[in-house]
């Protein structure tokens, strides 16, 4: 992760925490942290539904929102891009995914955030590989990061199994994945 997309993470979790907002990283920012990538383009912030009115009025103190084109393959309750000092930051909140003939609605809520990631003495909260895993299974194109995962998990194990087992409406070919991990 740069220099630039840290200072600004850190910049936005003084404020989210101070404020309470339930909040976490997900997507390339997660699989840098577990030291799966190097490369980190954004940031992925998610948010709870009750705290993104606020949650975009902080944003908005540090930057300007960008236009968000409808998606066929994204159904998501909300979704804002961001600019921050350059830095792009995407916010995602009930987060739906259409494909495979599927929609899967990613259930974030206070039992994905898992971890904390201090940086700064900042502490960031942090989605889990579980739900990525299925996340990027779902999204059209993200075979090298689903690999990426598999690989992970060949060699740990699954940290946080009632993750996988609370979803719903996946095609079973993900559900003989999921249940293949357990």
């Amino acid at each position: 992760m740069t220099s630039e997309l840290r200072k600004v993470l850190v910049r936005l979790a003084k404020v989210l925490n101070k404020e309470n907002i339930t909040w976490a990283l997900g997507a390339s920012s997660l699989l840098n942290y577990h030291g799966l990538v190097d490369t980190v383009n954004d940031l992925d912030l998610l948010v709870i539904p009750s705290d993104i009115e606020r949650f975009e009025e902080i944003l908005l103190r540090f930057g300007e929102k960008e236009f968000s084109p409808p998606s066929d393959v994204y159904g998501t309750e909300y979704f804002g891009e961001f600019v921050i000092d350059g830095v792009n930051v995407d916010v995602m909140s009930r987060m739906k995914i259409t494909n495979h003939d599927v929609t899967y609605v990613y259930p974030f809520d206070e039992t994905s955030i898992v971890e904390k990631w201090m940086i700064d003495n900042e502490a960031i909260p942090m989605t889990s590989l579980e739900e990525w895993y299925i996340l990027y299974n779902m999204i059209p194109n993200r075979e090298k990061k689903v690999k990426i995962i598999e690989a992970y998990f060949k060699d740990h194990p699954v940290k946080y199994p009632h993750l996988l087992k609370r979803t719903e409406n996946l095609p079973l070919w993900l559900i003989e994945k999921l249940e293949a991990l357990l």
